[in-house]
């Protein structure tokens, strides 16, 4: 199986913006990278593609995987737990 070699364009705007103090957009390094030889065309067109959000990496709809119970936002405390807190606050009330 071949793996696919991503090139984080970012990483290479960061060490060039270190070492030269100038913030190039990320189509003009995808460019001059083409430019220096340093990757082909289609390396670029495949490999060197400007970060556009997480959803790209997304295959499916995260949100209906994880719209079960378990993944519900929950307001109200479980009934041990409420009396517990309770109990402390009138003991630090008291005190």
């Amino acid at each position: 199986m071949k793996l696919k070699q991503n090139i984080n364009l970012i990483y290479i705007r960061a060490a060039i913006e270190k070492h030269t103090g100038q913030r190039l957009k990320l189509d003009h390094i995808r460019q001059l990278l083409i430019e220096e030889g340093l990757i082909s065309k289609s390396q670029a067109k495949n490999h060197a593609q400007s970060f556009s959000g997480y959803t790209q990496l997304d295959t499916d709809d995260l949100f209906k995987r994880c719209s079960s119970a378990e993944y519900t936002h929950q307001t109200t405390l479980p009934d041990d737990v409420a009396n517990l807190i309770s109990e402390t606050k009138k003991e630090s009330d008291h005190a």
